[in-house]
């Protein structure tokens, strides 16, 4: 297995608001052939805030995550569509001084990983090329140097096998503990037992069920997947933000009005989502209170203006 490092990058002003939605995963090369052009610079270019986002960058040697696989990157060339809000972007080093052909094996190891992570099926890796027609990644289509696209997809295994992370009554571990922690966070009164029971199948169905998902009190791919949406929704700060705060708590809260439709700035990049409570944040808080809270419009953010956009969020 390739080593896998993370180093996150904070600010997501290169990125997309809303949920990735992460049904695919889609394959890059940098077409960067420079000395020393490796896994480790890309991260740093991230960092430094370059132009586009992608999640991961590996080499021959290491996978680097720069942004959680919930984040919606800039990376598929399709604006609004499938590549950008419902795949994760995996970029392959192309630097000379690397060996290409490793850093392809890296990348199915790494492919496969978040196959089984996520519970996306072999069909749904695909190209760059896939979602905008540009020819990438070049060297797996032309197959140049040595390895091309049909070679890397045979690494995969056809589906993600998924069966021995589901969790169903009976079950035991760290894995039913986690569970208990996460739908507590979400409002179920579950004992940290670390044991599935009656008690956790019950919150297991009524979460299913408030979601319109299958209900059959198994933890699969799809409540995994919608649990981990549920747990980003539920981050909306539970401070009182006002103008002039600053942070996380304030890019949470404009996420999440972002994906109500509610947008502290349209017209500019990512929509306004950079940290700031601004007077274009105030005015938008006002705007949402218009609707949702009429007896309380003063552009603060607080209990009851959260209230109403975790219950809209919900819906």
């Amino acid at each position: 297995m390739v080593t896998i490092k993370k180093q996150l990058v904070s600010s997501r002003m290169r990125t997309f608001s809303g949920i990735n939605g992460r049904n695919f995963i889609t394959i890059h090369e940098t077409a960067n052939y420079a000395k020393g052009a490796g896994a480790q610079m890309h991260a740093d270019l991230q960092s430094s805030g370059f132009s586009a986002s992608w999640h991961w960058q590996v080499d021959d040697k290491v996978a680097i995550q720069s942004f959680p696989h919930t984040v919606r990157c800039w990376h598929a060339g399709d604006g609004a569509g499938n590549g950008n809000f419902h795949s994760i972007a995996i970029e392959i080093c192309v630097n000379v001084d690397g060996d290409f052909q490793q850093a392809v094996v890296n990348a199915a190891a790494l492919v496969k990983k978040i196959m089984h992570d996520e519970g996306i099926p072999s069909a749904n890796v695909v190209q760059h090329h896939h979602w905008s027609g540009k020819d990438c990644p070049r060297h797996l289509r032309k197959g140049d140097k040595g390895i091309d696209w049909a070679s890397f997809k045979r690494l995969l295994p056809t589906k993600a096998d998924r069966s021995s992370s589901n969790l169903s009554y009976g079950s035991q571990g760290e894995a039913v503990k986690q569970l208990q922690i996460d739908l507590n966070k979400l409002g179920y009164k579950l004992t940290i037992d670390s044991s599935f029971g009656p008690a956790t199948e019950r919150a297991v169905k009524a979460f299913q069920a408030s979601l319109k998902l299958t209900v059959e009190g198994i933890v699969g791919p799809q409540t995994q997947k919608a649990l981990k949406e549920a747990l980003v929704k539920q981050s909306v700060s539970r401070k009182v933000l006002k103008v002039g705060d600053k942070g996380d708590n304030v890019r949470a809260m404009q996420a999440a009005l972002a994906s109500v439709g509610f947008y502290p700035d349209k017209g500019s990049e990512n929509y306004g989502v950079d940290g700031y409570f601004g007077t274009k944040t105030r005015d938008t808080v006002k705007r949402f209170q218009s609707v949702y809270t009429p007896t309380e419009i003063d552009g603060i953010f607080g209990p009851k203006t959260r209230y109403e956009l975790n219950r809209i969020i919900k819906k």
